[in-house]
């Protein structure tokens, strides 16, 4: 049974019977409350009513004071009237509110008249012996007179206390009676919805233990499968990381030898022309397969959601004309011309300087791509009110009007594009991903094939820029920059270690070019013993080797240099085909300075030397 049925059938058999006893018993209480409180209204009425009587026999008695001394002092005295005259009017007073009180019920009413009665008959013995005094012939017996007078009043307000006694008694009684009563029929009621309900619910229940328990059976065969799913996903995407993993760095070792190689033969001016044109083919065919692992490295890293964002104040002018540049001298190539249209209002954007040129460069670099020789390529950064729109237009192939919803799926390729376009159709993709991080979103615009296409990149302008925020430089270089522009290393000696013997080799030449004294070794074990009998102004070492690798060579060279105590470490440069975060980490904890991606670019490698190296000499005051 669906369990929104099963609910419902619960509720209307067990859960509504319980709520309507609830409500019984509610009644019951808030009527037994109710009644205690009107009880206790009445006791406190009848304590209000005994209060005030008893203030009308103390103002009495004030009388019987007053008068006294009135009558017995010579000459009579105003204070002694005054006294008199509040003293009357206290007990009328007293009188008036008791009146008041017991207006409810007639026999306390008799009882009050009763005492107005005596009352009067005193004040007009007031006024009589007030008159004589005033003419000098009080009687010898005038105050006995008056007390006499004064003595009825008093009993007939001690009549009236003693009916309000009794009637506030009474109602004591019944408070306590009730008070009882509540206290006797809440719990027997209580017990008695108890045993219903139970002996209801015991039924119900046991209707229902069937059918709960296959719905927990279903549920937990559920959950177990559900566990083993997720089991399987999890093993299934760590298998799919440490493939690309591994086939990244098995396929960047050769190119690394490759890239190594060709730049460092490129430097040979001996060279006749059509081997300089092969090898920067070469060059060019390893920067290519490079960026394609960068792309699948970058697709696994969005799809696990580990793509992290360096996020600062960037000049998205020089971020787009920093991407243009480094696809130029392929647009040449080609005769394509690129034009630059930057509006001056353009000012930082909220993003990572590598993530954005990432995204210019894969544009221009599929502008470029599938554009006809002689054809024309422009790229337009404008400011549109809240955002910013970066604009790739291209004179090119074009596309389907009905294919531009899936350009930027994964592994899409126009059915125009040709077997000569190289790629495998994850650079629109990731684009799109790119900018998405960024808070924008991208577009593609084409009237149809040999019409050309556009791409509108829109990110967002930030509310407010903190004007102390500095551009951060990103620690690589373009692809394109000329090798021959590498940074010399004349004077400095290198020790090289790399199990790969092409790679060493290529390595060694390459460094020796540009003017370093170099000493290759080629497993970590070796470089030690190297080392002991030298102390090369820097170190440059692979990470895999087998045995012991980069990381061993790292922690035993500072573990001896700390032993020696050396004022200061050697520079240390890893040299890796692994580019996660999790990997960097780990090189920089192992004791290395830096570290360069394989393939290695050589400008980088050598400014990463120079500025490694300065930066130690210049810590010892070298």
């Amino acid at each position: 049974m669906p369990y929104r049925a099963f609910r419902r059938n619960l509720t209307a058999s067990f859960l509504a019977p319980f709520v309507v006893a609830l409500v019984m018993l509610a009644v019951v209480v808030l009527w037994g409350i109710d009644n205690q409180a009107g009880i206790t209204q009445w006791v406190e009425h009848s304590d209000r009513v005994i209060l005030r009587s008893k203030d009308a026999e103390l103002a009495m008695r004030d009388i019987e004071l007053a008068l006294r001394s009135y009558l017995t002092s010579f000459p009579s005295g105003p204070s002694s009237g005054g006294e008199l005259a509040r003293a009357r009017a206290g007990l009328e007073k007293n009188l008036a509110e008791l009146t008041a009180l017991v207006s409810d019920n007639p026999n306390q009413e008799r009882l009050l008249s009763e005492v107005h009665e005596a009352k009067a008959t005193c004040s007009d013995a007031i006024v009589q012996l007030v008159a004589q005094k005033d003419r000098g012939e009080v009687p010898a017996d005038a105050v006995g007179r008056f007390q006499t007078e004064a003595q009825t009043v008093f009993d007939r307000l001690e009549d009236f206390v003693a009916a309000e006694e009794q009637l506030r008694a009474e109602r004591a009684a019944s408070q306590r009676v009730a008070s009882r009563l509540l206290f006797a029929i809440v719990p027997l009621f209580s017990v008695i919805v108890m045993i219903v309900l139970s002996y209801w619910g015991w039924h119900q229940i046991q209707l229902a233990t069937d059918q709960f328990h296959a719905a927990l059976d279903a549920a937990e065969k559920a959950r177990i499968e559900a566990e083993r799913a997720g089991e399987r996903a999890e093993k299934a995407s760590r298998a799919k990381d440490t493939f690309l993993g591994t086939v990244s760095h098995e396929l960047r070792n050769p190119l690394n030898s490759i890239l190594l190689w060709s730049t460092a033969l490129l430097r040979d001016q001996s060279l006749g022309e059509p081997f300089r044109r092969g090898l920067t083919a070469i060059e060019r065919a390893v920067r290519v397969q490079s960026r394609l692992i960068e792309d699948l490295l970058d697709i696994s890293r969005i799809e696990s959601g580990r793509l992290r964002l360096d996020v600062q104040s960037v000049d998205l002018a020089e971020v787009v004309r920093a991407g243009v540049e480094s696809m130029r001298a392929g647009a040449e190539a080609k005769s394509v011309t690129i034009q630059e249209i930057i509006d001056p209002r353009v000012d930082t954007v909220a993003g990572d300087p590598g993530r954005l040129q990432q995204v210019v460069w894969n544009l221009v670099s599929n502008a470029v791509k599938f554009t006809p020789k002689g054809g024309k390529i422009q790229v337009r950064v404008e400011r549109i009110n809240s955002h910013v729109e970066i604009i790739v237009a291209d004179t090119g192939q074009g596309i389907e009007p009905a294919a531009l919803g899936s350009v930027f799926e994964r592994f899409w390729q126009g059915t125009q594009a040709g077997k000569g376009n190289q790629g495998v159709g994850l650079g629109l993709s990731i684009v799109k991903d790119l900018v998405t991080l960024h808070g924008g979103s991208v577009s593609a615009h084409s009237e149809g094939p040999g019409k050309g296409s556009i791409f509108v990149v829109r990110l967002p302008l930030p509310a407010g820029m903190a004007p102390s925020m500095e551009l951060r430089r990103h620690p690589t270089l373009p692809a394109n920059v000329n090798a021959l522009a590498a940074p010399r290393l004349d004077g400095l000696s290198i020790l090289v270690v790399d199990d790969d013997l092409d790679a060493c080799e290529a390595l060694k030449n390459l460094l020796n070019g540009l003017g370093a004294e170099v000493t290759a070794a080629t497993s970590a074990k070796s470089a030690l013993t190297i080392l002991d009998s030298m102390r090369p102004d820097a170190v440059v070492s692979d990470i895999g080797m087998p045995g012991e690798d980069g990381y061993f060579f790292a922690r035993e060279l500072r573990k001896r240099e700390r032993d020696q105590g050396q004022a200061a470490a050697t520079p240390l440069i890893a040299l890796t085909a692994y580019g996660r975060v999790e990997d960097k980490v780990q090189i920089l904890t192992a004791g290395f300075d830096s570290h360069a991606i394989k393939p290695v670019d050589p400008v980088e490698l050598s400014a990463i030397l120079r500025t490694c190296i300065a930066s130690r000499r210049g810590s010892i005051g070298v």
